[in-house]
């Protein structure tokens, strides 16, 4: 009982010091993510800024052929003043486009392409790449291209954000500087507001700018003035995961030894129960034969000689020594065969010992007719321990022998309950008895079915169970007739 409660008190402290860490992991994780939300924030400040110095310095308009340029005065004003469309001179009557077949919408849209920097021609430009993305214009102007392509409208709206933001632009000189895109001014006055292709800057100048700074980590956003941390990216190098895994893997480690630490116990606590029911048997084995000898050795020496009480004598002391012995063979080092050759007649005398030890409580049938090889002293051990127990749990015995592909083969079959299926598994363990051999026979340590099975290994044989679950236990050993 006191077991239990300290197990159960560990456990409920580990589940604490568990949760506790899980709390504090949860502070510690969201702690953790803001400063380094807070740092990839001030780095992305930085390389922003290194990048954009970078193309100030750096970008070539003339090695840049599909830069997007919109002019403008000092004022902020277009320079050139057909980059909105117009309205046409001949207007089309789009009323009436809804209710042509296709092939004529496409054809009334391909009449508007000629009506160059009008809407007629901007709307017909728009319908006609929804229709067919891969439609191939012939000559488009830039308000036109942002129609048709995204990077070119993200351009052109940095352009005009630029401006919405910035009217006076005198103060730019003829180089290149930043504030939303970049600005020159020409000879003239003329201010270009400029953002480079973006093929231009993947290909080209970011690479070099990567290279320079000594950075992998990076890559544009989809302002390509700007610069974003790639997905996963950790400053600190930090792996959660991992950490995480180790933790994790920690936990398990610790359980584990907790439950190797308490299954241990359990199994030395199985251990010295079997060894104080191994004592206790034993005191109750050894103790009747010596009972008798010292009750049966009393009577003799009040009454003298008495052949009965001598008999009987010599019963007990014969059980008190089989019992020794067959302690002593459980634990014998020496495992070497030795191996006898008998005769027929000489293994028959073999036999009719068995059968005398247990006065017509056995029937034997030997069927074999010729000479035989056995480890004589095991096999007796072996199939006295087998008649005894056919003998105490089933009154009477059998014993058939005969020799099958040069095998001895012994069956041993009682007259008794039986074994349960699930107790035949297991009786040739040592000190294991089955329910139904401690109903019939309290008495016994069970262990003789296991020097059956020590002993039957050692001679390179096999035994088992023939009919598990049935009445009259039936068990078969085979043996090698050895030449």
């Amino acid at each position: 009982m006191n077991q239990k409660i300290s197990l159960i008190t560990f456990i409920l402290g580990l589940v604490l010091v568990i949760f506790s860490f899980t709390l504090r992991e949860s502070y510690e994780k969201e702690m953790y993510q803001l400063y380094i939300n807070q740092q990839k924030d001030n780095l992305v400040k930085g390389w922003t800024k290194s990048w954009q110095d970078y193309l100030v310095q750096n970008y070539k308009v003339d090695s840049d052929s599909n830069v997007i340029t919109v002019k403008v005065d000092r004022n902020g004003k277009l320079v050139d003043k057909a980059f909105f469309p117009t309205k046409s001179k001949s207007e089309s009557d789009w009323k009436q486009f809804s209710s042509l077949t296709k092939i004529d919408q496409k054809k009334f849209l391909e009449s508007q392409l000629t009506k160059n920097d009008s809407w007629d021609k901007a709307l017909a430009v728009k319908r006609l790449h929804s229709n067919d993305s891969s439609y191939q214009f012939k000559k488009l102007s830039l308000y036109e291209k942002t129609l048709v392509d995204q990077s070119i409208k993200e351009s052109v709206s940095l352009i005009f954000e630029q401006l919405k933001n910035k009217t006076d632009f005198s103060n730019i000189e003829n180089r290149y500087t930043f504030d939303r895109v970049l600005m020159k001014a020409d000879k003239d006055g003329v201010v270009s507001l400029s953002v480079p292709s973006l093929n231009y800057l993947t290909k080209i100048l970011f690479p070099a700018f990567r290279s320079e700074a000594n950075v992998t980590e990076i890559e544009l956003s989809a302002n390509p003035f700007n610069i974003q941390i790639k997905q996963g990216f950790n400053p600190f190098k930090f792996n959660s995961v991992r950490e995480k895994t180790l933790m994790g893997l920690g936990f398990i480690l610790l359980f584990l030894a907790v439950g190797l630490y308490l299954l241990e116990l359990k199994n030395k606590r199985l251990e010295v129960l079997k060894k104080v029911s191994f004592l206790n048997q034993l005191v109750h084995e050894v103790k009747t034969p010596i009972t008798g000898i010292r009750l049966n050795s009393e009577l003799l020496l009040k009454h003298g000689h008495d052949e009965e009480l001598i008999t009987a004598l010599m019963k007990s002391s014969k059980r008190l020594n089989d019992f020794f012995e067959d302690i002593v063979l459980i634990n014998k080092g020496d495992k070497s065969l030795n191996l006898i050759r008998l005769s027929q007649s000489e293994f028959q005398d073999f036999l009719d010992e068995i059968d005398s030890e247990f006065k017509n409580k056995i029937v034997i049938t030997n069927s074999i007719q010729e000479s035989v090889n056995i480890d004589k002293g095991r096999l007796r051990v072996v199939l006295r321990n087998l008649l005894k127990n056919a003998i105490r749990y089933g009154k009477r015995g059998t014993l058939k022998m005969e020799l099958i592909d040069n095998s001895l083969v012994f069956q041993v079959q009682d007259e008794g309950p039986g074994i349960d299926l699930q107790d035949s598994g297991k009786i040739f363990e040592e000190f294991y008895r089955a329910k139904s051999a401690k109903n019939t026979s309290p008495d016994g340590l069970g262990i003789g079915l296991s020097i059956v099975k020590n002993l039957v290994t050692q001679m390179n044989g096999e035994i088992e169970l023939k009919n598990p679950g049935k009445e009259h236990a039936l068990f078969e050993l085979r043996i090698k007739n050895e030449s």
